[in-house]
Order: structure tokens, then C-alpha cells, then sequence
């Protein structure tokens, strides 16, 4: 009888044991890789109102989608809003932050100083490099960072990200250019079909320093640009000056041309489609 016991304890141990060791093989998991399962965000964050200097417009929001993975670097899509070197805002350009996010990639549009309250060209380029900054210092806190860039702009904001583009060092390396109705010459004559006097008086005033196209070589960024054909705000002469001195020098470019539209390119829907998948494209090329 106490050997029959003992026997059926035996059995029980060695029934529990095995239990056990199948438990523990089966709930460890199996590692393929030779190390840990990458860790992704969870949700994605819209951080608003980011401060990257001590001036009140010295903003900028930043957009993070879900789904990137931790310890990565990622591109950037910088937007820079128009305005005249005088007025304007970061909402500008919210919708297709929003946009980008959705589709997998870090965004930010940016607020900055303004010509008009005594600051300089410099002090705007410099802004952009701030936020480039700032956004990387931000990032960190999701162990995340960004490693190459891409600048778009409307207007004011083009010319902005087409001078610093093709003059300036930057933190994080520019890959390409998409910009709207930009400005690329500050010589009086190339805006003879302009109406807009308070840019022409306080804002147009012959300094080659300030053009855009002045600083393009062989070595300058892919650029894409979209241009109206009645433009009364910039002139129509713009398109046209970039693209020769792009092919001049070799740079890939592709330049759009919307007929219908005035500054705001709102009368060209298939060309501002078109615009749109060149964006992709060149994301897809040059990132």
C-alpha cells in the first residue's frame, strides 16, 4: 500500500514537473533575432505652441505619428508659412501637417520673427535653424530623432525655405525644396507686374543677398515649385527665373504652372494635385 502511495506521488511530481516546464516554453517568447522586439509609439502626439526662442512668435508645432519605432531616426517635413515677411501664421499649414502625420511622417510648421518688427533676414533663417534644433531636443523624450530634412513654404515662407535651402548649414541635412509662389529675386525689376506696394516699398529693396536663386549651384537641393501665371502679389517672372538657373546648374527640379490662378493657386485643382504627388515622389527619391 505505502509503496502503491509513494509511486502515484512520484507520478504526480513528475506530472507537475512537466506542466510546468511546458508553461515556461511556451508563455517565454522566441527570440529571432538575436534581441528585443522593437518598441513603436503607441498613438500619435501633436505638441502645440513649442517655444524655440524667447520672442512670442517664436513657435512651432510638431507632429508625431504613431507606429514609428523607438531609437530610430526619421525625415522631416518642415512647413513655413507666407505672409510678407510681416503677417502670417503656423495654422497655415495645420490641415497638411495633419495630413503627412496620418501617412507615417514627422511634421512640424513653424511661427517666426517678422521683417516688419525690425528683425532681419538673418534672424529669420535663423529661426529655422532653432526649431530644427529644438524639434530633435523634443523628440528625444519618445527616443526618437530626426536625421533629414525637406522644407516647404507658401509665399513668404518659400523664400525663406528656398534661400536657407541653398545658403545655410543646417543642423539636419536638407534633402529637397517644395514650395508655392515663391519669391526668388529681390531686384525691383523681376516684380514689375506686382500690385502689392508695401511689399515693393518696404520689402523689395535690390539686395542679391536676399534671392534665393543667387545662391544656387551645382551642389543645391532638388527643388519643386508650383507657380500661378496671374500673379499680381510677386509678378509672374518668378517660375520662370528659378528654372533657368536650376537647369543652368543641373539641379534636379520640376516646375508647375497653375493658369487659372491668382497668388493663392486656387483656380488649378489638377495642378495642385499634381503638386501633391510630386511631393511623394520626391519623398520617396530623395529621403
Amino acid at each position: 500500500m505505502k509503496k502503491r502511495r509513494k509511486r502515484n506521488y512520484t507520478r504526480l511530481y513528475i506530472l507537475i514537473s512537466v506542466c510546468l516546464m511546458l508553461v515556461f516554453y511556451f508563455a517565454t517568447p522566441i527570440d529571432l533575432g538575436g534581441g528585443k522586439e522593437p518598441i513603436a509609439l503607441s498613438r500619435q502626439e501633436v505638441l502645440e505652441n513649442l517655444s524655440y526662442g524667447e520672442n512670442p512668435n517664436e513657435t512651432y508645432d510638431l507632429y508625431i505619428p504613431q507606429g514609428l519605432e523607438k531609437g530610430k531616426s526619421y525625415p522631416l517635413l518642415l512647413f513655413i508659412h507666407g505672409g510678407g515677411w510681416y503677417m502670417g501664421d503656423k495654422s497655415y499649414f495645420t490641415a497638411e501637417c495633419q495630413q503627412y502625420m496620418s501617412e507615417g511622417y514627422i511634421c512640424a510648421t513653424m511661427n517666426y520673427v517678422f521683417l516688419s518688427e525690425g528683425f532681419s533676414q538673418d534672424d529669420e533663417l535663423n529661426d529655422i535653424t532653432q526649431v530644427m534644433e529644438n524639434i530633435n531636443e523634443q523628440l528625444r523624450s519618445f527616443d526618437l530623432s530626426v536625421d533629414e530634412a525637406a522644407l516647404g513654404g507658401f509665399s513668404a515662407g518659400s523664400q525663406l525655405s528656398l534661400l536657407y535651402a541653398y545658403s545655410m548649414d543646417s543642423p539636419i541635412p536638407i534633402r529637397f525644396v517644395f514650395v508655392r509662389s515663391a519669391p526668388v529675386s529681390m531686384i525691383r525689376s523681376d516684380w514689375q507686374e506686382a500690385e502689392n506696394s508695401l511689399l515693393l516699398d518696404y520689402f523689395v529693396n535690390e539686395e542679391q543677398q536676399r534671392s534665393p536663386i543667387t545662391y544656387i549651384n551645382e551642389q543645391s537641393v532638388p527643388t519643386l515649385a508650383v507657380y500661378p501665371l496671374s500673379d499680381t502679389i510677386i509678378g509672374t517672372k518668378h517660375g520662370q527665373l528659378l528654372e533657368n538657373v536650376l537647369t543652368a546648374n543641373n539641379v534636379p527640379h520640376t516646375i508647375l504652372y497653375a493658369p487659372n490662378s491668382d497668388h493663392y493657386l486656387l483656380n488649378d485643382p489638377d495642378q495642385m494635385q499634381q503638386f501633391d504627388t510630386l511631393i511623394h515622389e520626391y519623398i520617396k527619391k530623395y529621403f
